[in-house]
């Protein structure tokens, strides 16, 4: 964790000063041990982000429709989602190796690549793909792909077990014919089909398990609904209120041009914000925080004693340039 562009203040406390732990001051200082475990987490994604003041691009509409590309993808992903349906999927899980389970898997690894999924679901048809991703990621629910497995396993070796018995059967005829090397040839025919039915036990086992995954990463909790647009934003708070350290606050996709517009903060506190090193205490006093290995900063700003600060969690690089006053 790093602090950047603070300045030192005369009247920080020594190590040796003790403040009651039941002073409202302590409970609501943002100290370093409170704010390290905010830079570590990843987003709070039950809660709503922070949204800028106004859309990112100021491009004219005609400008920010969806691309050809763009509009090819929407419907090859529509296209996917109406093939996927619960039939489709258990007969991939069952012969995962077959042309037609071949040419629809192809496709899904394709458009589902997680690369991809985060160009579907923004930009400008982020509306119309985010729902689709979500119905696929629903019918790739994890206990229904296992079970499906479970059955598919059981349907092979039932069906693997009938032509076990048969070949059996086969092989004593043979040997009571005279025919010697029939039932030799018959075990190395067994064997064989054991060895394939390893491999396609695998196969299957692979495909689910692809399939478990690309579900999860579809679920409501990973799937950005915000397009990714151009240009700086700016994201505007007017009071302390807003970001407290017990209910902060989120930013998420911050870019190094973007702008945090503390003015109506510092307006409410009636005194300029002043950056400092150790923990804030006085009114106006900011701290910018920022953990390199996450890209995750938190800017937290003291109100009067007694007071909650404003605490704002943001994931991107916060500095002393971005902030407007």
């Amino acid at each position: 964790m790093s602090v950047i562009n603070s300045q030192s203040s005369p009247h920080a406390p020594s190590a040796s000063t003790t403040t009651p732990t039941n002073d409202p001051l302590v409970q609501h200082r943002a100290t370093p041990e409170r704010i390290k475990p905010m830079l570590k987490a990843g987003p709070n994604w039950t809660a709503t982000p922070k949204a800028p003041d106004r859309p990112r691009s100021t491009l004219p509409p005609s400008e920010t429709s969806p691309s050809k590309q763009e509009a090819d993808a929407t419907k090859s992903l529509l296209n996917l989602n109406t093939a996927l349906t619960p039939e489709i999927i258990r007969e991939i899980q069952n012969d995962p190796n077959s042309s037609k389970s071949r040419t629809i898997t192809s496709e899904f690894d394709k458009l589902l690549h997680p690369n991809n999924v985060k160009s579907l679901s923004r930009g400008p048809n982020a509306r119309k793909n985010v729902p689709v991703l979500r119905e696929i990621g629903n019918k790739l629910d994890k206990k229904k792909i296992e079970s499906n497995l479970d059955d598919s396993k059981n349907h092979v070796a039932s069906d693997t077990l009938d032509k076990f018995r048969l070949g059996i059967v086969q092989a004593i005829i043979s040997s009571f014919d005279g025919e010697l090397w029939g039932p030799v040839n018959q075990f190395k025919s067994s064997l064989e089909q054991l060895g394939d039915i390893r491999k396609n036990f695998s196969d299957m086992e692979s495909r689910s398990k692809k399939f478990v995954d690309t579900g999860m990463s579809l679920s409501d909790a990973k799937v950005d609904e915000t397009p990714e647009t151009q240009g700086p934003a700016t994201y505007s708070f007017n009071n302390l209120s807003e970001s407290t350290l017990n209910a902060p606050s989120e930013i998420r996709n911050f870019n190094s041009e973007d702008k945090l517009n503390l003015s109506g903060i510092q307006r409410q506190l009636n005194r300029p914000l002043q950056r400092v090193e150790r923990t804030p205490e006085a009114i106006g006093e900011m701290q910018i925080h920022h953990a390199p290995d996450t890209n995750t900063s938190v800017v937290v700003v003291a109100d009067a004693p007694h007071k909650p600060p404003f605490v704002l969690k943001v994931f991107g690089e916060v500095r002393a340039s971005n902030i407007v006053t």
